[in-house]
C-alpha cells in the first residue's frame, strides 16, 4: 500500500513540474514560436549595416521607412533568412528574386529584387538557393513607390550559409602583382582590379567560352573556340566566377593561343598584355597585343615603362597644359607637381557616380585613343558635380586639373580632379547620346552607351532605342500589362542585345486584351529610362519604358 501511495505522489509531482514549466518565461525570443503557437514574434532592430555588423531585417525596414518613398539608401549589409523563394533564380538572366526575414517564418519581411550571387557574380544554376538559407545581402534599399520595401537592382549575396565572397577562393591563391611586366597581376588580382589599360596578367589557360555567355564555358581543349580562352589563377580551376575570358584578336596572338589549333596549351601558364575590361558581360581581358607562353614571346612587346608614342607637348600649367603623352611621361618619371593640367579628347566614358556626382572617363591626344589617360572620378567645371553621364560625350575636348599618379600600371588623374575647360566635340556620331523619336539609337549604340553607366543607377533622361525583337521572355499580358523582350540591330541573337524589361504599351499604358501582341522579328522603338543592371546588363528600367512604335503602328496611328 505504501509503495502504491509513493508512486501516486511521484506522478503528481511530475505532472505539477511539467505544468509549472509552461509558466516560466524563456530568456529570449524564440524565432520559431510563431510557427508553433500562432503568436506574433517581435524582433527589435539591431546592427549598424556594416559587413562586420550587418543590420537585421527589422533595422533595414526602419531605415527604409525613414528614407521615404523611392529614395535609395547607401550600400548596406543586411543579415536574414530566405523565408520565401518567390520567383527564385531566373534561368535566363541568372539572377534571383526572393524574400528575407529575421527568422525562417517570415518575421519582418524584405524583398530582394534581382540579386546576384557571391562575389557579385551571376548564379550558375537554378538550385543554388533554398528556403531557410542564411544570407547576408549587400546593396541599396528603397521603399519602391512608397509601398514595397526592397533591395534594389545591383544587390548581391555577400554571405550564403557562412560562405562569403571573401572566403570563396579555394584555390589557395591570393591576389598578387602590380600589373607590370616584372610583376604581372595574377587572375585573382586582375579580377579585383576590375579595369585597367596596358597591364600584364599571368594565369593558366583552363578553357574557352563556346557560345554567347559565360554559362557556355568549356573547361577542356576538346570543345573549344578560336576567338577566346579562359584564364585562371589555378590550372585546375572550373569555377567560372574565378576565371577571366580573354578575347583573342586576329593575328599571331589568336593563332598561337587558341585551343582549337593548340590543344597542348590547355593548363599551360601564359602572360598576357592588354586591357582589363568587360567581355561576355564580366571582367575579362581584351585588346591583347603581346603574350608569353612556354618562354616564347608572341605579338609586339610593349615598350618598358608604359612609354607612350607621340610627341610630348606643354608644360603642365593652366596656361600651357600637357598633352596626354607628356602627362604619361611625367608619371613615368616619378616627378609630378601637386596639381597638373592636361588637355585631351574624351575617347571612353566609364561610369557616372551619383553619390559623388563624378564621372570616370579616358582622354587621349587623338580620337583613335591609342594612348589614353584615365580621369578617375572627375568633377565638372568649378568643381561642381555632374548630374548624369550624358554631361560628357566621346569626342569632347577638355582640360583637366588634378593630381596625376600611376595606379597599378594605369596612368591616371586621382579622384578630386576637375574640368578647367570643356568644349563639345565635332563628332556628330556621338552627340546623339540618348536618341530622339526621329533619330533613335540603334540597339548596339544603346548597349554601348548604357554599358558605360554606373552599375544600378537609373538614367534621368529618356532614351529612344530602335531595333528588331530578337527574343521574348514574356509577351504582353492583361494581368501585368507589360512585356519583356530583347532587341538587336538585325533581330539576331548573340550580339549586343538591349533588354526592354517590363515594357508598357503605347502611351505608357498597360496592355489590354485586343491590343496587338509582339512577336520575334517585329521592328520596334522603345522609350524610357535605362539602367546598367548589375554593371553588366544594359536594359530599359523595369516599368519605366514603353512602346513608341511597333512595325508601322504608333499610338497616333491607332487613334485614327
Amino acid at each position: 500500500m505504501n509503495k502504491i501511495f509513493k508512486s501516486m505522489m511521484a506522478m503528481t509531482i511530475a505532472a505539477f513540474t511539467f505544468t509549472a514549466c509552461e509558466d516560466v518565461p524563456e530568456p529570449y525570443n524564440n524565432p520559431y514560436d510563431s510557427f508553433n503557437s500562432g503568436e506574433e514574434v517581435t524582433i527589435d532592430p539591431a546592427g549598424s549595416g556594416t559587413v562586420e555588423d550587418p543590420y537585421n531585417v527589422a533595422a533595414a525596414l526602419k531605415l527604409i521607412n525613414e528614407l521615404g518613398a523611392d529614395v535609395n539608401s547607401d550600400k548596406i549589409y543586411v543579415k536574414g533568412y530566405i523565408s520565401d523563394l518567390g520567383k527564385g533564380i531566373d534561368a535566363t538572366y541568372l539572377n534571383a528574386q526572393f524574400t528575407i526575414a529575421d527568422d525562417k517564418n517570415g518575421t519582418n519581411s524584405l524583398l530582394v529584387y534581382r540579386s546576384n550571387y557571391l562575389n557579385d557574380q551571376k548564379f550558375t544554376s537554378t538550385d543554388q538557393l533554398k528556403a531557410g538559407d542564411e544570407v547576408i545581402m549587400c546593396g541599396s534599399v528603397v521603399n519602391y513607390k512608397g509601398d514595397t520595401p526592397e533591395f534594389t537592382t545591383g544587390t548581391y549575396i555577400y554571405s550564403h550559409n557562412g560562405t562569403t565572397s571573401d572566403s570563396g577562393n579555394t584555390s589557395g591563391d591570393n591576389g598578387d602583382g602590380k600589373g607590370t611586366i616584372d610583376s604581372p597581376y595574377n587572375v585573382t588580382a586582375a579580377l579585383a582590379a576590375g579595369s585597367g589599360t596596358g597591364v600584364f596578367v599571368k594565369g593558366y589557360i583552363v578553357g574557352s567560352i563556346d557560345g554567347k555567355a559565360t554559362t557556355d564555358a568549356k573547361f577542356s581543349a576538346e570543345t573549344a573556340t578560336v576567338s577566346n580562352i579562359l584564364v585562371a589563377a589555378s590550372a585546375d580551376e572550373t569555377d567560372i566566377t574565378k576565371c577571366m575570358p580573354v578575347q583573342l584578336p586576329t593575328g599571331d596572338v589568336r593563332s598561337s593561343l587558341n585551343l582549337v589549333d593548340n590543344a597542348g596549351n590547355y593548363k599551360k601558364e601564359v602572360t598576357l598584355y592588354g586591357n582589363i575590361e568587360k567581355y561576355f558581360s564580366v571582367t575579362g581581358i581584351k585588346s591583347v597585343t603581346y603574350a608569353i607562353l612556354n618562354g616564347t614571346e608572341i605579338g609586339t612587346k610593349p615598350e618598358s615603362g608604359n612609354t607612350p608614342s607621340g610627341e610630348a607637348k606643354g608644360s603642365g600649367t593652366q596656361a600651357d597644359p600637357w598633352n596626354v603623352v607628356a602627362a604619361i611621361n611625367a608619371i613615368n618619371s616619378g616627378t609630378l607637381p601637386d596639381e597638373a593640367f592636361v588637355k585631351g579628347i574624351i575617347v571612353q566614358l566609364d561610369k557616372f557616380n551619383s553619390t559623388y556626382g563624378s564621372i570616370t572617363y579616358w582622354i587621349s591626344d587623338s580620337k583613335d585613343g591609342s594612348t589614353k589617360l584615365q580621369v578617375y572620378s572627375g568633377l565638372n567645371l568649378n568643381k561642381e558635380q555632374f548630374t548624369a553621364l550624358e554631361n560628357l560625350a566621346i569626342g569632347d575636348e577638355v582640360v583637366v586639373a588634378g593630381k596625376l599618379k600611376d595606379y597599378n600600371g594605369t596612368p591616371e588623374f586621382d579622384k578630386n580632379n576637375y574640368l578647367v575647360s570643356h568644349s563639345n566635340g565635332s563628332n556628330s556620331g556621338n552627340t546623339n547620346t540618348t536618341g530622339t523619336l526621329d533619330n533613335p539609337l540603334t540597339a548596339s549604340q544603346a548597349y554601348d552607351a548604357v554599358a558605360a553607366m554606373e552599375k544600378g543607377v537609373t538614367s534621368e533622361a529618356d532614351y529612344y532605342v530602335k531595333g528588331k525583337i530578337s527574343s521574348i521572355k514574356f509577351t504582353f499580358s492583361a494581368q501585368y500589362g507589360t512585356a519583356t523582350f530583347n532587341i538587336s540591330d538585325d533581330g539576331a541573337t548573340g550580339g549586343k542585345e538591349f533588354i526592354a524589361y517590363s515594357c508598357y504599351y503605347f502611351g505608357n499604358q498597360p496592355w489590354v486584351e485586343g491590343n496587338t501582341q509582339v512577336q520575334v522579328g517585329d521592328e520596334v522603338i522603345v522609350c524610357g529610362k535605362v539602367v546598367n543592371y548589375n554593371g553588366n546588363t544594359p536594359e530599359f528600367a523595369s516599368k519605366k519604358n514603353y512602346l513608341v512604335k511597333l512595325n508601322s503602328q504608333t499610338a497616333a496611328s491607332r487613334r485614327k
